[in-house]
């Protein structure tokens, strides 16, 4: 169980919150510029949160 959660913290939250992103500003923005940039970032900031949860949890 505890490699489930590691996997899905470091490996599929970021690619889930990338096409999230992606998506949701690909279907409001008017201008398609700087959208995987962002959509990147995003998953960036996803991925450090993710993973200081897991080293704040001991995980």
């Amino acid at each position: 169980m505890e490699a489930i959660v590691l996997f899905s913290a470091l490996f599929l939250m970021p690619v889930i919150a990338f096409f999230f992103m992606f998506r949701f500003l690909k279907h409001f923005s008017k201008q398609n510029e700087g959208i995987a940039l962002t959509s990147f970032l995003f998953a960036l900031i996803i991925w450090t949160f993710s993973s200081s949860i897991l080293l704040a949890g001991g995980g």
